[in-house]
């Protein structure tokens, strides 16, 4: 959270000189929807991760309100609904699919530009992917071992804080999400984290991408439950380049740390781990495939994807020894309309010695309603 504190300062200043007392009358309105559709089934067999059929939508409306060219209001409405659950949002048992399901209002107040700016409020995530495949449509495009691809579902609703640079060479996400507030029933609970990557030029053979992430159940009001922070991530290198025939490729490799405590007050549960993390993806006309490996060493976070971490969740015990995990995947993407895209796709798992497999549908769309001004 401190890391944000410095760029709230800086847009702060950089805002309050052009932010006028009272919304003008020609403030440039935009409202637009976004929704998401998915249908995604996992069949796996080992230890590690039950498969699991997944049938939802989640939609958002927003209303932007540009008061001036460096700050903007955003209101509106985010619902989640799961396929197959009777009663909307009264299952409130914390192991039941149906508990993701919610209806919450939008409130954002956005300071910068498309380049740099800072949010406070509803963050930005969840709207689009970081790019193409099942393996990058992860929260503020985390790596799966930080991030089960799950989340990006159930959790494309999150409040806090957050800072954004997006320019030639230099592209970060820094977050503070807010899951809940502390109370006599739980504690605290908040991820918070940062990725991106630097490069010479968008067109450069090579950039430099890092990655980490903390969640954290604490909180000093009540004393319910354990304190534990989970945290994981490290650098990494990238190479790119379009071939001719197989279009464009990438190698990714990250070294990768972790750091989970599960309870502050017996620290003989605290497990540190590493692993070794690639990816090899080839995109061309739509198309995606890619290949994913893993050789990790008491690697365990909390958010991450259980195929990948050093640890059984129904023998709730961590795992002794050394966790191997590939994956082979092809994605095709489908523009069904300027604003709407459909994802199809297909993976193979090999988790330890057992195979699995996993498939997806997922559709996309941003829809532009009305535009105008306050008259």
């Amino acid at each position: 959270m401190l890391w944000l504190l410095a760029a709230a300062v800086c847009w702060t200043r950089v805002a309050s000189a052009q932010i006028p007392s009272a919304v003008s009358n020609d403030s440039p309105v935009t409202i637009s929807a976004d929704a998401v559709f998915y249908a995604d089934n996992t069949e796996f067999f080992s230890e590690f991760r039950t498969g699991e059929s997944t049938f939802g939508t989640w939609m958002r409306l927003n209303t932007d309100i540009k008061v001036s060219d460096r700050a903007t209001l955003r209101f509106g409405a985010y619902a989640l609904m799961r396929d197959g659950c009777e009663s909307f949002g009264r299952d409130n048992s914390p192991d039941s699919p149906c508990s993701h399901e919610v209806a919450r209002p939008v409130a954002s107040l956005i300071l910068g530009t498309e380049h740099h700016r800072f949010i406070l409020g509803n963050l930005e995530t969840g709207t689009q992917p970081e790019g193409i495949g099942p393996d990058r449509m992860t929260p503020h495009g985390l790596l799966p071992p930080l991030a089960v691809e799950q989340l990006w579902f159930d959790h494309g609703y999150e409040v806090g804080a957050q800072w954004i640079e997006n320019t030639n060479r230099w592209k970060h996400d820094m977050w503070f999400d807010y899951r809940r507030v502390v109370s006599d029933q739980y504690r605290e609970f908040f991820n918070s984290g940062f990725v991106g990557h630097v490069q010479q030029s968008p067109t450069s053979l090579v950039a430099f991408p890092y990655q980490f992430q903390v969640v954290h159940h604490g909180g000093q009001q009540f004393h319910t439950g354990t304190v534990s922070d989970s945290f994981g991530g490290g650098p990494g290198v990238m190479i790119r380049h379009e071939f001719p025939v197989i279009g464009k490729t990438s190698l990714e490799t990250y070294a990768l740390f972790s750091f989970d405590r599960p309870d502050r007050e017996n620290e003989a549960l605290n497990v540190k781990g590493h692993a070794f993390f690639y990816r090899l993806a080839a995109e061309k006309n739509d198309w995606r495939a890619h290949v994913i490996g893993w050789q990790g060493e008491d690697f365990k976070h909390e958010d991450g994807d259980t195929n990948y971490l050093s640890y059984i969740p129904d023998l709730q015990e961590n795992y002794q020894g050394h966790r191997d995990y590939y994956e082979l995947g092809l994605t095709r993407v489908v523009h069904a309309a300027k604003t709407i895209d459909f994802e199809i796709s297909g993976r193979g798992h090999y988790t330890q010695d057992r195979w699995g497999y996993s498939y997806r549908l997922v559709g996309i769309a941003h829809v532009g309603i009305w535009r105008g001004s306050f008259k």
